[in-house]
């Protein structure tokens, strides 16, 4: 009898063993890739910001979620290699956590969208295909993005016959030209690197200039400079990828192009002034020095006042994370930074290396002039805040596995 349980057992542990790794499969190469298409692209096809979160929750937390769940000793030791998930972990519970002591704050809520970020970063690391299909459900979404874009435009400057100083938002779900415009930077940061590296080397460049420019005018129309300033970094630093006349060429063409745009419309960059940007970082830093060391907490109410106005926003995603989280929270949240950088860095796939700086120094830039609130439920601020840490995340995680990508 002790001989035919010892069986009995060993074939329900195999059977279990073969169960979840079916399941894994199943989900990483179905559900995950239409999940992540739709968190890029359905934002464009929904018609409400709570109808997008909830097919994002659906399609692609819920699978990464059973994933997790259902995840093998050998798999858990594979996510213990990356320090980068490790020091986002720390952040976002820290963060969740600082809301005990902010008044009026829900704790249980900040504590689900740390779940929310941590599955989402989980999800872009697990989701391992070979990198063309990887680029290629990226390209997609991109389409969806510049098809979207084009149709926006047509309807707002054209058949309602908007003004063309108006400011656009987009439409369905896109209802505010900041966001919307820091979102679609993204995507123009993305289809630029993609073009840039596909000349010489495939006709698929052509392709991805024909979307930029949809891409590029959205941006420009939203009437935001964030991101227009998130852009012109990722451009300053394409020289350095070059040697001799090719660098030349291109600080030459960024010096003509920085021309031209200021003869076009430096009234639309320039008119509006810094809108008290440098008082309000001034008059959150001395806030955040009331509580330095562990934050006014997540949650906590900020007003700030500046030129007889309050504001209620610190302009600045980076200085938001020292007002709530104080000195331990800015130092995990530097660390990611830090970490994503390293990571994208010391990729084995150089293509993907620059993407992935890329974005992060898009995000980084974008994220340093507007906004407050970096752990909301999913919104266009993930595009600028947590799919550059992922991206670079799943650089570390895809360098450490014992089987990388293939090409």
């Amino acid at each position: 009898m002790l001989i035919f349980w010892f069986v009995i057992r060993d074939l329900g542990m195999d059977s279990v063993s073969q169960y979840r790794e079916k399941t894994d499969s199943f989900i990483i190469s179905k559900l995950l890739p239409l999940g992540i298409l739709v968190f890029l692209s359905a934002s464009f096809l929904v018609h409400s910001r709570s109808s997008y979160k909830t097919f994002v929750y659906l399609t692609l937390f819920l699978p990464v979620l059973i994933i997790c769940v259902n995840c093998a000793a050998g798999q858990i030791e594979v996510y213990k290699k990356s320090i980068g998930l490790r020091i986002l972990a720390l952040f976002v519970l820290y963060m969740s956590i600082s809301s005990v002591w902010a008044a009026e704050s829900d704790g249980s809520n900040y504590l689900k969208r740390a779940l929310y970020i941590l599955l989402f970063t989980v999800a872009w690391m697990r989701y391992r295909p070979s990198w063309n299909q990887f680029y290629m459900l990226f390209d997609l979404a991109a389409c969806v993005a510049a098809i979207a874009v084009t149709v926006y435009m047509f309807n707002y400057y054209w058949i309602d016959e908007k003004p063309f100083t108006s400011r656009i938002s987009g439409g369905n779900s896109l209802i505010n030209p900041l966001l919307s415009g820091s979102m679609l930077g993204v995507f123009v940061c993305y289809i630029f690197l993609r073009m840039l590296q596909s000349i010489g080397a495939s006709k698929k460049w052509l392709l991805f200039a024909f979307l930029v420019i949809p891409l590029s005018a959205f941006v420009w129309f939203t009437g935001s400079r964030t991101p227009l300033l998130g852009i012109v970094f990722v451009v300053l630093m394409q020289p350095f990828y070059y040697r001799g006349w090719q660098r030349v060429l291109w600080l030459a063409s960024i010096i003509g192009c920085g021309f031209l745009v200021m003869c076009l419309g430096s009234d639309r960059i320039l008119l509006r002034g810094f809108s008290f940007r440098f008082d309000i970082w001034l008059s959150i830093i001395d806030a955040w020095s009331n509580a330095i060391w562990l934050g006014n907490g997540m949650g906590n109410e900020i007003q700030i006042y500046v030129n007889k106005k309050i504001f209620i926003d610190p302009h600045n995603y980076h200085l938001a994370v020292g007002y709530y989280g104080g000195v331990l929270g800015f130092l995990l949240w530097s660390g990611c930074l830090f970490w994503a950088a390293r990571s994208a860095l010391v990729s084995v796939n150089k293509d993907f290396s620059r993407i992935a700086i890329a974005l992060l120094v898009y995000g980084v830039v974008a994220s340093s002039f507007d906004g407050s609130s970096f752990m909301g439920r999913p919104n266009e601020v993930w595009f600028i805040l947590w799919l550059p840490l992922a991206l670079c995340f799943k650089a570390e995680f895809d360098t450490k596995a014992d089987k990388p990508m293939a090409d």
